[in-house]
């Protein structure tokens, strides 16, 4: 089968979704899975204000007084934040507007800005696994949320020296990362059927699995000597049902934005990825219709998707903010 495919400013068009030329994945050098396009970006902001709603805010609770104290405005000092991997640039933005006093910077190989973003917020388009020298010394809070299948080596990534250079030396540093947990059940049909497929191939030359990232995180932030306080909340968001609110601030409403977001994503971006591959128009369409099947029926399917964010300091001379 011909692929279809067309390139422009580092965004390549691909049965009909544009995808992003500027990561390659592995030794193999294959594209990033996801598109870079409006969809996506849409897409991307359902899920931030899912994850708004499903942690009741923008950062985790046991880390939320440390956040705000370390970002209370200082007299004669600028207060800058990062957000890597910034996608629809929603996080950032809106971190923007509850601290106004802060410099807020969004990157991303594309990234997208929202409506209405505050004036204190800027994007930029790099490469955040590669030399960022520029602004080393600089920030006061950095995140990064779901970029896992991006990065060539995610525990090197995250235990390397690597953020620590970010971080100004005045007061520790906050670091936020966060993943989903895909959990590979037998490929029997329906939506683990498709988990299955996108966990097989996706290019993912980390050491551990993808659908395994998320669960590592924490360990992989405690190798680091560097960061400390090492603390992980992990949230069970329901997919179009009514969950529970030991495990989300809000399910009900997380779940339908949940609901949202799976179809968008497993049953909207990553067709025109699998054709690519050469695999059987029929099959990647039963594959997604089965999906989306079973998606119309939530309270019968009950999934969760499982979210861990890991919160650290990077501390100097061993000075430490208490939560």
């Amino acid at each position: 089968m011909s692929e279809s495919s067309e390139q422009t400013a580092g965004l390549r068009n691909l049965h009909g979704r544009q995808l992003n030329t500027m990561n390659e994945v592995g030794d193999t050098k294959k594209e990033y899975m996801l598109p870079a396009d409006a969809p996506e970006m849409k897409r991307l902001n359902t899920q931030h204000k899912m994850m708004v709603l499903a942690m009741g805010g923008l950062y985790p609770d046991n880390y939320a007084d440390i956040i705000r104290r370390r970002l209370e405005p200082r007299e004669g000092q600028v207060i800058e934040i990062a957000d890597l991997g910034s996608g629809s640039g929603d996080w950032i933005s809106d971190m923007a507007k509850e601290f106004p006093h802060v410099q807020a910077i969004g990157i991303d190989l594309a990234p997208s800005i929202p409506n209405e973003v505050a004036p204190n917020v800027r994007f930029v388009t790099r490469d955040v696994t590669q030399n960022m020298e520029e602004y080393n010394g600089r920030f006061d809070v950095v995140q990064a949320r779901s970029i896992a299948n991006g990065v060539l080596d995610y525990p090197a990534f995250i235990t390397s020296k690597f953020y620590a250079k970010l971080f100004t030396k005045k007061l520790p540093g906050f670091l936020q990362f966060y993943d989903q947990e895909l959990n590979r059940i037998e490929p029997n049909g329906g939506i683990t059927k498709l988990l299955a497929e996108i966990v097989s191939r996706q290019p993912n030359p980390n050491k551990q699995k993808l659908n395994k990232i998320g669960d590592s995180l924490e360990d992989w932030m405690q190798q680091n000597n560097e960061l400390k306080d090492v603390k992980a909340n992990i949230i069970y968001v329901p997919v179009g049902w009514e969950g529970s609110l030991e495990y989300c601030k809000e399910p009900v409403a997380a779940g339908r934005l949940m609901m949202d977001n799976t179809k968008a994503k497993f049953c909207g971006s990553l067709d025109s990825k699998f054709l690519s591959m050469g695999l059987p128009e029929e099959d990647v369409k039963r594959w997604i219709s089965d999906a989306r099947n079973e998606l119309e029926e939530p309270t019968k399917l009950k999934a969760y998707t499982k979210w861990i964010a890991v919160c650290a300091q990077k501390v100097h001379d061993a000075c430490i903010l208490k939560v």
